[in-house]
Order: structure tokens, then sequence, then C-alpha cells
């Protein structure tokens, strides 16, 4: 269930992003980060929380898996706020209210984070529910 949960929210980021930015990287968990030359860059999670059986019965179950997609928006300082800030809308209309794969989206949470080195930095939150059946 969970591995199909990250590759279906990986890849509407991706293919959505690239669309959007084809030059600005998105980093996924657990692979290689940026490097200094990056001008702008996003860090990608899934922080998977509480799962629980929607349904009662012997046969066909049916379980939700709720969690959240956390994306950092990097952007060197001195580009100025409203980089950053069209960076987040992108990303949170790419998810905003979008059901895919057995996934609903909910409404985006955009905060500043603030700066963190040579970077300036935003944040993306989505929660997220994922409903799935298995059967015995």
């Amino acid at each position: 269930m969970y591995e199909e949960i990250a590759e279906a929210v990986e890849t509407r980021m991706n293919t959505e992003w690239t669309t959007l930015h084809p030059t600005i990287n998105v980093f996924f968990d657990s692979t290689n980060q940026q490097t200094d030359n990056e001008d702008s860059f996003v860090d990608f999670t899934i922080l998977f929380g509480e799962a629980r059986r929607m349904n009662i019965g012997i046969s066909y179950r049916n379980h939700r898996c709720e969690g959240i997609i956390n994306i950092n928006i990097y952007v060197k300082k001195g580009e100025g706020t409203r980089t950053a800030l069209s960076y987040a809308d992108d990303i949170a209309g790419i998810f905003r209210d979008k059901l895919f794969s057995g996934i609903l989206c909910k409404s985006p949470s955009i905060k500043r984070l603030g700066e963190e080195l040579q970077w300036f930095v935003y944040n993306v939150s989505v929660p997220f529910q994922a409903d799935f059946a298995y059967t015995s």
C-alpha cells in the first residue's frame, strides 16, 4: 500500500512539475541532493500517518491511510519571496483537491521557513488520504 501511494504521488509531482518548470530539480526522499550550483530546487517527502480499517467484515477489508505531502522550495537568497511563492502556488495547484490512484489530496498550506545557508525556503504541506481494499 505505501509503495503504491509513494509511486503515485511522486509520479504526479514529477510529471506536473517538469511540465511547468523543466529546469528546476525535484529531489525525492533518499535521492542525491542539490549541489551549490542550483539556482532553485525542490525537496519532496511523503510523511505517512495513521492507517485504519474502515469497515467490519472478514472477506472484504477497506483501509485508509492518511499522511502529508511535504515539499520544501529552495531559492537563492536575493531572488525575493515572489519567486518562491510562485513555485509554491504551482505545487499547491498540482495537488489541491485532486483525486488520483485512490488518493484524495486536501487543501495545501504554504509557510515561510526563512533562510537556510544560501537559500530562502518556503514549505507546502498537503494532507492526503488513500483508501485501499484488501481481500482475504
